[in-house]
């Protein structure tokens, strides 16, 4: 319905940008080309209508790459931050669980978590959340060739404003991968890796070590 808006020069300048709301899709619907206007596309209502689980974790990373990779997008939005830990749909809408203040019946509740307080959701977290503590405000994503493009192995490659340069692979291809990165320069680079279990310390990865070279072989195992 907005086409007509779009194909007309008088009122093509009233649009900003084209939101989709991608609700739980797989990250494999996300292609090139870019919006036929020009103006920028991304996704600002993202959540699973049912429960999440490790394989839903990997799909939530991939559907980020590909948006920033593939469509371009100027950003990405999970849409619910917090939800009641006794909400039936709070396990796919959240990023993370809170319990009622005057709610006092401890076993409905995970040991620790107190009345007020809350805790994360991690197979949602930790895919948001591994990008929030890697990529500041103001990335750009680069652009790559692919030999091989394949739904199932993704990557995404984005420069910080400081310059620094950020690789980032995703296995759900069922067996262990090894992506073989031409650069055209050398480079080092720090690794970590994301699990949908495992997120390391504030969600900040487990330290792999260090890599340099202008062609990097980089081995992954199916995580779901």
């Amino acid at each position: 319905m907005i086409r007509p808006v779009l194909d007309n020069p008088r009122t093509q300048s009233l649009v900003d940008a084209l939101v989709i709301h991608h609700i739980g899709s797989d990250s494999n619907v996300v292609h090139p080309p870019p919006e036929p206007s020009g103006k920028p596309r991304f996704q600002n209502e993202y959540e699973y209508q049912s429960a999440t689980s490790a394989a839903r974790c990997l799909n939530t990373v991939q559907h980020v790459m590909n948006w920033f990779q593939l469509g371009e997008a100027p950003t990405w939005f999970w849409i619910h931050a917090l939800k009641p830990y006794t909400n039936a749909e709070a396990s796919g809408y959240c990023l993370g669980f809170w319990r009622p203040i005057d709610d006092l019946d401890d076993t409905k509740y995970p040991p620790g978590l107190k009345p007020g307080h809350w805790i994360w959701n991690p197979y949602n977290w930790n895919a948001v959340g591994s990008f929030v503590r890697h990529m500041p405000w103001n990335c750009r994503a680069v652009s790559i060739s692919e030999k091989n493009p394949d739904d199932d192995l993704r990557v995404l490659v984005f420069q910080k404003p400081d310059g620094k340069l950020t690789l980032v692979f995703s296995n759900r291809c069922g067996s262990e991968h090894t992506f073989k990165v031409h650069l055209g320069v050398s480079r080092t680079f720090l690794g970590v890796r994301y699990t949908p279990d495992q997120a390391g310390q504030n969600t900040e990865g487990v330290a792999l070590g260090e890599k340099r070279g202008g062609d990097l072989a980089l081995t992954g195992r199916a995580l779901c």
